[in-house]
């Protein structure tokens, strides 16, 4: 003997999992737990710092202890009457601090002198890589005005 589902138990049943889905969704925008077979979780942010200065940071997580973890490539994007254009580039590097060798996480920041009034976002390559592969994912941040 089947049993009917009623229209209640139903509605109840698609709000949960479309509230679901939607949660999942918006945690996965900043940097989901395992999120590769390389980096684990990571995130990005942009800030404003003194006489146009935006401080672009990073907080990367790898698996396990990698031979290269952090930022290996970010760009700054200036906005002009609502088209984003690069300004400013910067490769990853253990010199520059970008990227740290050796370890399971770095943390780091670069900061960009803009222009006083004008908004600022970053695109954020984050990366983690061993001898056996490696992985990177691009995570833009929010848009700040340069004061």
């Amino acid at each position: 003997m089947r049993k009917k589902i009623g229209i209640r138990t139903l509605a109840v049943f698609m709000v949960l999992l479309l509230s679901g889905g939607m949660i999942g969704s918006a945690y996965a925008a900043v940097g989901s737990i395992n999120a590769s077979y390389y980096l684990d979780d990571y995130a990005a942010t942009a800030d404003t710092g003194t006489s146009g200065e935006v401080v672009i940071s990073f907080d990367v997580n790898a698996t396990r202890v990698m031979d290269s973890v952090g930022a290996s490539y970010i760009v700054i994007q200036e906005n002009n009457s609502g088209v984003w254009k690069g300004v400013a580039s910067y490769f990853g590097s253990t010199a520059n601090g970008m990227l740290a060798a050796d370890t399971d996480s770095h943390m780091g920041s670069i900061t960009y002198v803009g222009t006083l009034g004008k908004q600022y976002r970053a695109l954020v390559t984050v990366y983690a890589g061993n001898s056996t592969g490696s992985d990177s994912r691009t995570v833009t941040t929010d848009s700040v005005t340069a004061g």
